[in-house]
């Protein structure tokens, strides 16, 4: 319990102080996704070219620097990689007045079981009000693609397509029997979901934090969405 609460408190703090400092500068790529996706990989990677040995990270990683490969004289990129578990993500929106996109990574070999995951976390993120703003882009990273039989982003799309709308039919129904607090309706009312309904631009790309196959595009995509 003592660990979740120091956890907690850390991402408050770390929060408080970058929301702070960059109240002004709407700068920062947030990281995010469920546990295991690959995102601390994707962070070392962008920051310093490595393969890093990562563990399930308790608190935020950050980071302002040019991203490996680029010219020394590029702009600066504020990174933020916030951690994956589902305890922590309350402080994830402490993160979002500052975001100007956010890239969401996916474990490529484990969409179809995880679906639902995925889907509760992308739903939260795609009707918070910032977002819904339209001022965020968002990027979803299949990861692992180097991995043997790895889902194609196409697929994983579909997936997650399908079972956002099934989080949407209930989270609607919830808030018909009275619940407080909802957020805006996810897409068109009578349609199946689709990524192209959601208030901010979605784009899908295959990539693999380990071999670094594909970061090339994500960071092509991070300095046109910055």
């Amino acid at each position: 319990m003592w660990v979740w609460i120091l956890a907690f408190l850390a991402v408050a703090v770390v929060a408080y102080f970058f929301v702070f400092r960059s109240s002004k500068k709407l700068n920062t790529v947030l990281i995010c996704g469920p546990c295991g996706a690959g995102k601390t990989c994707m962070f070392v990677q962008l920051k310093e070219g490595v393969f890093p040995t990562t563990q399930t990270s308790m608190a935020p990683q950050e980071g302002e620097f040019v991203f490996t490969g680029e010219s020394e004289n590029a702009n600066k990129v504020h990174l933020v990689s916030f951690p994956g578990h589902s305890r922590l993500r309350s402080g994830l929106r402490d993160f979002l007045p500052i975001t100007r996109c956010i890239v969401f990574v996916v474990d490529s070999l484990d969409v179809s079981s995880q679906a639902r995951q995925y889907a509760d976390f992308l739903y939260d993120l795609l009707t918070d009000p910032t977002v819904l703003s339209g001022k965020i882009r968002m990027l979803i990273a299949c990861n692992k693609q180097d991995a043997a039989a790895p889902l194609p982003p196409a697929f994983i799309q579909k997936t997650l397509e399908k079972e956002l709308d099934h989080v949407r039919k209930a989270r609607t129904s919830m808030s018909t029997q009275g619940s407080e607090g909802e957020t805006m309706y996810l897409g068109i009312h009578g349609e199946a979901f689709q990524f192209s309904q959601a208030a901010c631009d979605v784009q899908f790309v295959s990539c693999s934090s380990t071999t670094r196959e594909g970061l090339n595009t994500v960071v092509t995509w991070i300095r046109d969405a910055i």
